[in-house]
């Protein structure tokens, strides 16, 4: 039995990151069976509100800035995540994770830490891009995606606000 490729290895763990901060604010989850217009989960609170999200991770130094991270986004995704007229809000969370996976998370008998952060980003109502391959999307490193900010995008989708 092989491991798995560096990739598989980010989007695996990216998911772990995503769902620990998901379940430690106390929401749950759906997985749609088709990633299908962009959407790799739907955060819920009951049937009150939700929030689609696009899950991205990244080792890439070079993207990081003092005030943002600046992530190639595939043109297909910035398009479909542009899209103001759903019925829930969507954004794009983008898991930096440090090159080297033995640096990802420490642990000992008091914790479990996991090197570096998430970030997210509403792209909604964003210009459609005209680029063949990629659109750079400028995530401010002040929108950490954390259990304080999911609650808070969580309280905005209930009432309606977009993100």
């Amino acid at each position: 039995m092989g491991m798995l490729d560096k990739s598989m290895q980010m989007e695996q763990f990216s998911e772990a990151y995503f769902r620990a901060v998901v379940f430690t604010a106390g929401y749950n989850l759906q997985d749609p069976a088709v990633d299908e217009e962009s959407i790799d989960w739907t955060i819920r609170d009951g049937v009150r509100s939700q929030i689609d999200v696009q899950l991205k991770c990244t080792a890439q130094k070079r993207i990081l800035k003092e005030d943002a991270l600046m992530f190639p986004l595939k043109v297909k995704n910035y398009n479909e995540l542009i899209d103001a007229n759903t019925l829930c809000p969507r954004i794009l969370v983008v898991v930096f994770v440090p090159e080297d996976a033995s640096e990802w998370l420490y642990q000992d008998e008091e914790r479990l830490a996991i090197r570096h952060c998430a970030y997210w980003i509403s792209l909604q109502g964003n210009p459609p891009s005209s680029n063949k391959h990629t659109v750079t999307v400028e995530i401010p490193r002040s929108r950490v995606f954390s259990v304080n900010a999911l609650h808070e995008l969580m309280a905005r989708a209930r009432g309606r606000e977009w993100l």
